[in-house]
């Protein structure tokens, strides 16, 4: 039987031959089907295409030995060609069936629609602080006037967000699955560690400092940097350059614990970081500027607390109506 099935595949059938394989495909409909795609196995010359192949013939000698081995009380008389045909039947039916199931089941993995997922933003106002959770277990605390934006799930094989603004990372170790923190042009990737960025929109700086563990920095020129514990990066939009130092705690991490901190600030950066920070709108009537930096501390003030002593550096009083504030010279 396997001499004909090979004689068909390869076009050698003789009259006779053909004949005996004509009367088994008329027998069922089923038949020609299985035979059918027997030569398309053999045409097609993939790796699943001839692991049936050997299915078949393995099957085929097995069955053809049983039924040769078969007592002769058991037997039942009929022509030797028709026994192998319906054993070929059988055989290549199997084959067909694995054949299908395994098509099937390919076309349902492609056609199965991917698990839609939904993009979260978490903005927080001028004012306010935000603690969040993130899908992987990860603990972000968002400071005033940022934005983090991340998928309601991880999938695929990075946790990666986006942020604008300042905030405090405190990722959960996965090391198949590296943390990405994207921000302007630049990017932050990590295992598992904790570390702040500080990169607002209208600063042309973005700075990276790193509380534990290790981060890779990528500046928006390609440039890369290895950051361990108290270790900070910051990259100048204006220079294109990455400067690695060592953290100045109050800078980096103050913010957290309600610190106000000031190192060497001119005026203008001290008034837009107090707009940020208490959400008011600061008016200054004034050529403050002149007097020079600040460097201090407050923790856990109010406005009224801050201005009040920033008035004994700048010589200015000041006026507070709702979340306007008014400047002008003593």
């Amino acid at each position: 039987m396997e001499d004909l099935i090979l004689k068909y595949l390869n076009k050698q059938l003789s009259k006779e031959e053909w004949n005996d394989l004509q009367a088994w495909i008329q027998e069922d409909s089923l038949n020609k089907t299985v035979l059918n795609k027997l030569q398309s196995y053999t045409m097609s010359g993939d790796e699943e295409s001839a692991h049936l192949k050997e299915l078949v013939w393995s099957e085929l000698k097995n069955r053809t030995n049983i039924a040769s081995n078969e007592p002769n009380s058991h037997r039942v008389k009929r022509p030797r060609g028709a026994l192998y045909l319906k054993i070929a039947a059988s055989v290549l039916l199997i084959a067909s069936v694995i054949f299908f199931s395994y098509q099937v089941s390919s076309e349902e993995i492609i056609k199965t629609p991917v698990a839609s997922v939904k993009q979260i933003e978490n903005e927080v106002p001028p004012g306010i602080k935000v603690t969040t959770k993130l899908p992987d277990g990860s603990i972000v605390i968002l400071n005033s006037g940022s934005k983090l934006s991340y998928p309601d799930k991880f999938n695929g094989q990075t946790r990666e967000v986006r942020l604008s603004g300042e905030a405090f990372f405190e990722v959960v170790h996965n090391p198949e699955k590296p943390f990405i923190v994207k921000f302007k042009e630049d990017e932050v990737r990590v295992l598992g560690t904790s570390f702040n960025v500080r990169t607002y929109q209208d600063e042309r700086r973005s700075c990276v400092s790193v509380a534990t563990g290790k981060v890779s920095f990528t500046s928006a020129t390609g440039e890369q940097a290895m950051l361990t514990p108290y270790q900070m990066a910051t990259y100048s939009e204006d220079d294109k350059k990455l400067i690695i130092e060592k953290v100045d705690d109050l800078q980096a991490f103050g913010w957290k614990d309600k610190i106000i901190y000031f190192n060497n600030k001119p005026f203008p950066e001290i008034i837009t970081e107090l707009e940020r920070w208490f959400g008011v709108e600061i008016k200054a009537n004034g050529d403050f500027e002149k007097i020079g930096t600040f460097s201090g501390q407050f923790k856990e003030s109010t406005i009224n607390q801050v201005l009040k002593g920033l008035s004994f550096v700048y010589q200015f009083k000041y006026e507070i109506e709702g979340n306007q504030v008014t400047l002008k010279p003593n």
